[in-house]
């Protein structure tokens, strides 16, 4: 069997944008088997040095999760969100491939520095008790990162109306369900998580809490609406476009996305 060994990436480009352009982490570290890097060239920029520094578990790059056909699943960073659609096509057009799949970007906690270095809100929300909240649900144009524009659904709950205005702006031309927006087997957009303190009923735990998940539109919306929504809880997560059998969705290698 072939011995694990760690590799790191030369400059990992995070769905943030900060200061106008994106995050970058410099000498990102991650683990592979020796011997398996040729697939992957159209992915990342790698290096192999004597030493590397040590991963930053608040943040799981972006990767594309390989099945080959001996069995072996292989999982790869992708360095920066333009090189997505090309590195899928690259290794499903391989003959020993059988399937790639997308794993998108995630942040367990986006650190105040990348969302303006605003102080966490521990206020709590009041919010009506044993009634079902009521969601805002439509349709809006959502940016892929393999298949281009398309048209998906959403479901906004209304309260606390403080973060739902927020959420919404998130989101680029709403409007009410149509004939093309439609659920994507396998598909999940990418995605905030705020989550903020609630106010406390009898009988409850101390310190109960609310979560919103929030689409955003596009990748170069993720930072700027996050930056919005910072104030209003204590901690934001991100977790970036992720597609099962992603190379479905994709043309040949330099043809861009698959023609519908």
């Amino acid at each position: 069997m072939a011995p694990i060994i760690s590799r790191q990436v030369v400059e990992y480009k995070s769905d943030l944008i900060v200061n106008g352009q994106l995050h970058t982490i410099k000498k990102l570290r991650f683990k592979m088997k020796e011997g398996k890097l040729d697939p992957f060239t159209d992915c990342a920029q790698i290096e192999m040095p004597d030493s590397v520094c040590g991963s930053a578990s608040i943040l799981k790059p972006r990767a594309v999760v390989v099945t080959f056909n001996t069995g072996e699943r292989i999982r790869f960073p992708i360095d920066e969100p333009s090189k997505v659609p090309t590195c899928i096509a690259v290794l499903s057009a391989r003959d020993d491939v059988i399937c790639v799949d997308l794993d998108g970007e995630e942040w367990r906690v986006i650190p105040p520095s990348l969302t303006g270095g605003g102080t966490p809100n521990a206020t709590p929300y009041s919010l009506p008790t044993g009634a079902k909240s009521e969601k805002l649900t439509g349709g809006y144009d959502y940016t892929s990162d393999v298949m281009g524009q398309v048209r998906y659904k959403y479901a906004v709950e209304l309260l606390p109306d403080a973060i739902s205005s927020v959420i919404l702006t998130c989101l680029e031309n709403t409007g009410p369900k149509d004939a093309c927006t439609l659920p994507i087997p396998g598909f999940r957009p990418r995605h905030l998580t705020l989550k903020a303190n609630r106010e406390r009923t009898p009988g409850e735990p101390n310190s109960p809490m609310i979560a919103r998940k929030v689409p955003v539109s596009s990748v170069t919306g993720v930072a700027e609406c996050a930056e919005a929504l910072a104030p209003l809880g204590l901690c934001l997560s991100y977790k970036g476009e992720s597609i099962r059998n992603a190379h479905n969705l994709i043309g040949d290698p330099g043809s861009g996305l698959i023609p519908i």
